[in-house]
């Protein structure tokens, strides 16, 4: 990973951070930050199908815990590991025929 992905995502992490310490609110913003942090870092390195599930799990997590009787995590769940399946086979089976 280059060293500019690196100074650009971790840069965001601070900020985040610094914006939920002026706040003093940690929990559940502290998931929102994590994941700007990581779908930004993964978008950075050109890591997309993994960029679309880290930013679906964060913003599922945030909502099943910010919103519980409208997001159930019967439903998160699921999507997340099937999106999660989805990204290892098109990586397996797709893309490694593209660069083969």
């Amino acid at each position: 990973m280059s060293n500019k992905v690196e100074n650009i995502s971790h840069a965001s992490l601070f900020l985040g951070l610094g914006v939920l310490a002026l706040l003093n609110s940690w929990w559940p913003g502290l998931l929102i930050v994590l994941g700007i942090f990581f779908t930004l870092k993964n978008f950075l390195s050109k890591k997309y199908f993994k960029m679309i599930s880290t930013a679906l799990f964060f913003s599922g997590a945030y909502c099943c815990i910010l919103y519980p009787m409208a997001v159930s995590w019967n439903f998160m769940l699921p999507l997340i590991l099937f999106t999660l399946a989805a990204e290892k086979l098109f990586k397996e089976f797709i893309w490694k025929n593209k660069s083969g």
